[in-house]
């Protein structure tokens, strides 16, 4: 890119570093949120928020359209949609970040956002000795992407856009650029670590340790055991302290707004199921061995496969399926591929229907709430608790899961048992993986000959930039 600017400059105000941040968020943007649908390469930048870091962005983007360096899907709807961009299939290639000083940067990257004081006892461990075996990292990434587009002839453009995400999210790691954040919205802890692939972390030390994880197993379904207790509602019963409610995580607690969740409704609803004794019974407990055991996905698994077709065979389709069914919105029922909905409502007629109250004014309703139940056990519970208790154990949290040293996992299994069996009223099913076992990497040259060079971003790493309820929010650079 710096070679093709250099020979075709295009206005008198032109700024390599302006021109290098604008290319640097087709990859920065869905590194810092995986959640980012790129399909085909596309990235949404909003113009607005743009703008108010670059005045005259416009000039850039028309250049390099011009240029047949960016594509654009040139859609856009006026409040809901910016422009979608991504890097021309003839420039496309694997990025190599790259910093201005060639020593590791450490502290200096890191930007604390949201609550220093209140997750101190999180942001303390993002520090010099948080590093990741990045050359082994890198060619692990190469060698899957080779072997995927080995005998693909179709457009690569996805797969190189996959391919950069993940190597962004690997050299933040290395440059201590970690950017650690707390959302304004459901209070969850952001990083490169949380953005980081599974199949990654083998390549992670601290200290020079590996690392392992503890992850609570089918975390959404189990956080809704707590949700379908009528005391997690009820403030009068929190009040007054009653036995056994008092240490349990309740709506109260959560910040968010009770008139709009209509949580009066949802009350009188529960109280009027568990009228009904034997039905409030014998369906809750069906659902709860389910969801407690982690069996949900493999009693569903058997109707879909009949309902809709034998690639359901897939867990991991399972899986997608019946979270769908919990977060969609209530409209999407009578929909040929809204079977998994149709298909709950008969087995759980009353557990679905409450699910669709509390999405009745907004389908996000539901997703908001099992995920500040979860941030809210997570950053400010249980981690907060095991600081004080281990103070010289690391932790790092990725959602529903927390990392630790190996050595440490089996006592932080215990306490996190312990913990969100007190929070949930259920004990939690829980997963240990000892990242101990990286896959044997052979070296694989980055760019054959004939290939498109890599693009050099220099410097890469801005302060993280995320979709947030359809809008770009990116915060100020420093140039």
């Amino acid at each position: 890119m710096i070679q093709l600017v250099s020979e075709n400059i295009p206005f008198k105000e032109f700024k390599m570093e302006k021109a290098e941040y604008i290319i640097s968020l087709i990859f920065e943007i869905p590194a810092n949120n995986k959640n980012i649908d790129d399909k085909n390469g596309f990235v949404t930048i909003n113009a607005k928020t743009l703008e108010t870091i670059i005045w005259d962005y416009k000039k850039y983007l028309d250049y390099f359209i011009q240029m047949g360096v960016l594509e654009t899907d040139g859609y856009y709807i006026n409040g809901e949609k910016s422009k979608s961009f991504r890097i021309n299939e003839a420039y496309n290639s694997e990025v190599i970040p790259q910093i201005r000083k060639t020593k590791k940067v450490g502290l200096n990257y890191i930007e604390f956002k949201g609550g220093k004081k209140k997750y101190g006892h999180l942001f303390k461990w993002f520090d010099e000795r948080l590093t990741i075996e990045v050359d082994e990292a890198v060619n692990y990434l190469q060698e899957e992407f080779a072997n995927n587009m080995k005998g693909n002839d179709k457009n690569s453009n996805e797969a190189i856009a996959r391919l950069n995400r993940s190597i962004v999210n690997v050299y933040k790691i290395h440059y201590g650029a970690y950017n650690v954040t707390i959302d304004n919205n459901i209070a969850r802890l952001h990083s490169p670590l949380t953005n980081l692939r599974s199949d990654l972390r083998p390549f992670l030390r601290y200290d020079g340790k590996k690392l392992a994880s503890i992850d609570i197993k089918n975390s959404q379904p189990y956080l809704s055991a707590r949700i379908l207790d009528i005391d997690f509602w009820s403030s009068a019963t929190h009040k007054n302290g009653v036995t056994d409610v008092v240490n349990k995580v309740s709506i109260d607690q959560l910040g968010l707004n009770k008139e709009s969740i209509r949580v009066k409704d949802i009350e009188v609803y529960i109280m009027i199921w568990k009228k009904n004794e034997s039905q409030y019974s014998i369906e809750l407990q069906t659902y709860l061995n389910l969801i407690l055991t982690g069996g949900l996905y493999e009693f569903f698994q058997p109707y879909l496969i009949q309902e809709l077709g034998e690639e359901y065979h897939n867990r991991k389709l399972v899986k997608q399926q019946i979270l769908m069914c919990l977060y969609s919105d209530n409209v999407y029922f009578k929909q040929p591929k809204a079977a998994t909905k149709r298909i709950f409502e008969r087995l759980f007629p009353n557990v679905y229907r409450l699910f669709s109250m509390i999405k009745e004014r907004d389908k996000r309703h539901l997703s908001w709430i099992l995920q500040r139940i979860e941030s809210y056990a997570m950053l400010e519970i249980v981690t907060k608790k095991m600081a004080k208790d281990c103070p010289e154990t690391p932790i790092f949290t990725i959602h529903d899961s927390i990392l630790t040293t190996i050595g440490n996992e089996d006592y932080v299994d215990e306490f996190l048992t312990l913990e969100l069996t007190k929070l949930i009223g259920h004990m939690p099913t829980l997963k240990v993986e000892r990242e101990e076992n990286c896959n044997e990497i052979n070296m694989i040259a980055s760019c054959q000959k004939g290939d498109n060079p890599p693009i050099s971003l220099t410097p890469p790493f801005y302060p993280v930039s995320y979709e947030v309820e359809g809008s770009l929010y990116l915060n100020k650079i420093h140039l």
